[in-house]
């Protein structure tokens, strides 16, 4: 009279694994449709804990400081200091705005400054030299003035961001 339920709970566990693929394949192709409406669009789409996709342009997060921006075939842009300059420069690039270039420029020069000051920061602490950490100093308030100019302009920029109208291209 006992019947055995092993044939049964086979099958049960092959048809939810047959349901989970089902499903699963079903949603990554109506993911990958309605993204592929929104591939001409400047429209910022969250992707995991640190990615966006803006268009045809994907943005993920290495570090805090570091933010690659490539595009959806792999192409590198540009590792972006912060993840606003990434994203702005992609709606512009987007809509084709001139002033894509410049951004790109100001971080380049931004993400340069940052290194330069870091560098010469760590070679005072290392250096027992006083010429040596005399230039470095120099050289390190320099840099930092620099830095200065170029974030007051960067600011400007990403203010008149604010005013970009996201309907027309």
């Amino acid at each position: 009279m006992d019947k055995s339920i092993i044939g049964k709970k086979s099958d049960f566990i092959e048809a939810t694994q047959t349901f989970v693929n089902f499903s699963t394949e079903y949603f990554r192709n109506w993911t990958n449709k309605q993204l592929k409406n929104y591939i001409d669009q400047p429209v910022v789409i969250p992707v995991g804990n640190y990615g966006f996709l803006i268009g045809r342009y994907k943005i993920k997060g290495k570090t805090k400081d570091c933010w690659t921006a490539e595009q959806i075939d792999g192409k590198h842009i540009h590792d972006f200091v912060t993840k606003t300059n990434a994203i702005i420069y992609c709606i512009k690039e987007m809509q084709n705005k001139s002033d894509a270039s410049e951004l790109l420029e100001l971080d380049r020069q931004l993400g340069k400054l940052n290194n330069d000051i870091f560098f010469y920061q760590n070679s005072i602490k290392k250096s027992k030299n006083e010429l040596k950490n005399l230039i470095a100093l120099n050289r390190c308030i320099d840099a930092k003035l620099q830095r200065q100019n170029v974030l007051n302009i960067l600011k400007k920029t990403l203010n008149s961001a604010k005013y970009l109208n996201f309907g027309n291209k």
